[in-house]
C-alpha cells in the first residue's frame, strides 16, 4: 500500500469514528432530561448619572460572576426543545466610584431568576439557545462608606429582576457539554444612598463560559 492510500485509509477511519461519536452524543443528549451547569463570567454594570445634591456620575467596577443552573427538558421536538431552568448568579464585591461620600464603598449582587430556555438542534454537537427568566435581585452594601465611616443603614436591598440572552453549547462528550453565553440582568435600582437620573432600572450584562452535566 503506497503512502497516498495510507492517508486515505487513515482519513476514512477517523471520519467514521468522528461520525459515530456525534451519533452517540446525539442519542445520549436526546435521552437525558436534566442538567446542572456551572459558569464563570464577568459583570459589566452600567454607569449612572446622579441627581440632587451631588451632581456627576457613579461608576461600578467590573467583577467576576459565578453562575449555577439546574435545567429540565419539558418539550422535545427533535429539532428544537423547551427547557425549564433555575439560575442563580452571584457577583462579588463591586467597588463604587461616587462623589457622594455617604455612598457605600462597594456592594455585592445576587440574582435568582427561574425561567425558560429554547434550544435549537438539541441532539447535535453544537446547540444554540436563547433563554430568559423572572425573579428577584439582592444587593448587599459594604460595611463601610466611601468616607471611611461605618455603614449603619439597612445594607440589604431586594428588587424585582429579569434576565434575557443566548448562547451555544458544544456537546463534546455524551454527558458533558461546554457552554458560552451572554445575558442581561435587568432589575430595579439598588439602594445605594444616591438618587440616579438616567434610568429607573439597572442593567448587569454578564458574558460567561462553563460546563453542563446532563443526566
Amino acid at each position: 500500500m503506497n503512502y497516498k492510500n495510507k492517508l486515505v485509509k487513515i482519513f476514512a477511519v477517523n471520519t467514521i469514528l468522528f461520525l459515530v461519536t456525534i451519533l452517540m452524543a446525539s442519542h445520549n443528549a436526546m435521552a437525558q432530561k436534566q442538567e446542572i451547569g456551572v459558569m464563570i463570567g464577568y459583570d459589566f454594570t452600567q454607569g449612572r448619572d446622579l441627581s440632587g445634591v451631588f451632581p456627576g456620575s457613579v461608576d461600578v467596577s467590573n467583577e467576576k460572576s459565578y453562575q449555577f443552573l439546574y435545567g429540565r427538558r419539558m418539550v422535545d421536538g427533535k429539532v428544537a426543545s423547551f427547557h425549564g431552568e433555575v439560575l442563580l448568579v452571584g457577583v462579588q464585591n463591586a467597588d463604587l466610584r461616587s462623589p457622594n461620600p455617604l455612598s457605600p464603598r462597594s456592594y455585592s449582587s445576587a440574582f435568582l431568576t427561574p425561567g425558560l430556555k429554547f434550544k435549537l438542534l438539541p441532539g447535535f454537537i453544537l446547540t444554540p439557545y436563547v433563554a430568559g427568566g423572572i425573579g428577584v435581585a439582592r444587593f448587599y452594601q459594604s460595611s463601610t462608606l466611601i468616607s471611611g465611616a461605618p455603614n449603619t443603614g439597612d445594607r440589604a436591598t431586594y428588587r424585582f429582576a429579569m434576565n434575557y440572552g443566548g448562547g451555544a453549547e458544544f456537546n463534546a462528550f455524551p454527558f458533558l457539554s461546554f457552554r458560552a453565553e451572554i445575558r442581561d440582568f435587568v432589575s430595579g435600582n439598588p439602594n445605594l444612598t444616591f438618587p440616579v437620573s438616567s434610568s429607573s432600572n439597572q442593567h448587569n450584562v454578564i458574558p460567561a463560559v462553563g460546563i453542563a452535566l446532563r443526566f
